[in-house]
């Protein structure tokens, strides 16, 4: 989330700590796999770099034996390379390309990926193959949504408990949909103190917040328990069911649409902030 471009002003150092330790679920340590052929005959095959044997003989078609291989090894590689030399080679160019002048995070991210796609063939393939798609919703889910929603400047606010405790919070500034400016709670130290996990709370907290830096266009209060099954690495279609309710969560959204959908994306940016930078 912290990148060069995004003002950034009293992150809370404990609840930033948590909030990694909750993105570090999108990431798995699984290892890669790599799958070493020449003109199609394999040569190794190696799992986090270390040999592994398995009754993989030739290669037809790199992108079949991609998906394939990564079918045989029943989740124990987060990703499959198979590739010749050349394509080695080929792989660690695009790598090694550098942003454009002005180019944003995720332009470059984009651009990056969609380098290593072109490069697939009968000798070379990655799979799954890359993309910027991580937490509840796909990135193009999230940067659309707050785009076309949340053009002018506004604040999205996000706090995450633990037991009634505050586990970590954001506040940040959109502005045409792209952040410009995090903070967290503890840029109103009275607030910490008087923050709690109820709708009452949230609607003092969207209030000292509205009055310091201008308006929200939505807030959430929301349990670690649910926020945890939310960036459990799969997509989601909404907020665990009931949330808001049940008064298992609270929010308030200035969004038009329904407002879950809302909620859910005001949870899924904190996955992909800043979602533009320069």
């Amino acid at each position: 989330m912290i990148a060069r471009g995004m003002e950034i002003i009293d992150i809370e150092p404990a609840g930033y700590g948590n909030f990694l330790a909750l993105l570090e679920k999108l990431s798995p340590s699984r290892p890669r796999a790599v799958l070493w052929h020449e003109q199609g005959i394999v040569r190794q095959l190696t799992l986090g770099g270390e040999a592994l044997r398995l009754e993989v003989r030739s290669v037809r078609d790199a992108r079949q034996s991609a998906r394939q291989l990564f079918a045989m090894l029943r989740g124990k590689a987060k990703q499959v390379v198979v590739t010749d030399r050349q394509g080695y080679f080929r792989m660690c160019d695009t790598l090694n390309l550098t942003p454009l002048s002005g180019e944003e995070k995720y332009g470059y991210q984009s651009r990056l990926n969609e380098e290593l796609r072109t490069l697939a063939g009968e000798s070379f393939a990655i799979y799954p193959q890359p993309t910027l798609d991580r937490g509840p919703l796909d990135y193009g889910q999230v940067s659309g949504f707050f785009s076309g929603h949340a053009a002018g400047s506004s604040h999205v606010i996000l706090g995450v408990f633990d037991r009634r405790e505050l586990y970590f919070s954001f506040v940040v500034r959109l502005s045409g949909g792209q952040v410009e400016w995090a903070s967290s709670f503890d840029h109103w130290p009275a607030m910490i103190g008087e923050v709690e996990f109820s709708a009452e709370s949230l609607e003092a907290v969207v209030r000292r917040v509205e009055q310091s830096l201008g308006a929200v266009a939505c807030a959430l209060l929301l349990a670690r328990s649910d926020m945890e099954r939310l960036f459990d690495g799969q997509r989601h279609d909404s907020l665990p069911v009931s949330l808001i309710v049940g008064s298992r969560a609270f929010g308030i959204s200035y969004l038009p649409g329904v407002a879950e959908r809302a909620f859910l994306n005001t949870a899924g940016l904190f996955a992909y902030a800043p979602v533009f930078v320069e």
